[in-house]
């Protein structure tokens, strides 16, 4: 079995601004402005090829899942590649890029996990598909409309 998920955001922030912010809440989500809270935290030493990931997924009930990410490619202002450590439940990762757009640019995020046919696994994929997936991009395109808001309220 695989789960896969692909969304675009389109937005008025510049790549640099962008970059910026996704490198941000890479570091630290928690001072992320645009990052869904509710849903993960991220931490990272550094945004860059090798560095270890640690997320923590929150789910319904104070659920909390502990599970750890390298990156796989970092290109500063273009790309970042993440996949699964070997204890992660699932097997994959994921892509990030930010796209040239008329006016600002894009964001990419893309990827795909193998589910091996293990409880942990199935309970994880479940989590995902069900649940995480779908609110994280949801809330990170609001989160992301809100920042553009407050940029233009703030430089008229």
């Amino acid at each position: 079995m695989r789960i896969a998920f692909d969304r675009t955001i389109a937005t008025t922030l510049s790549r640099e601004q962008l970059w910026a912010l996704l490198d941000q809440a890479f570091r630290n989500s928690d001072s992320s402005p645009i990052w869904p809270h509710d849903l993960e935290s991220i931490r990272s030493a550094q945004v860059e090829t090798g560095a270890l990931v640690r997320a923590t997924y929150k789910g319904p009930a104070g659920m909390q899942s502990h599970v750890t990410y390298r990156f796989a490619d970092v290109e500063a202002g273009r790309l970042l590649r993440y996949v699964a450590e070997p204890s992660h439940p699932l097997r994959g990762g994921g892509t990030v890029e930010i796209l040239h757009a008329p006016a600002g640019c894009l964001l990419h995020w893309y990827g795909s996990y193998d589910v091996p046919r293990r409880p942990a696994a199935l309970a994880a994929a479940a989590f995902t598909r069900l649940y995480f997936a779908g609110r994280f991009f949801a809330t990170l395109e609001e989160k992301l409309r809100a920042w553009e808001a407050q940029r233009v309220q703030s430089n008229p």
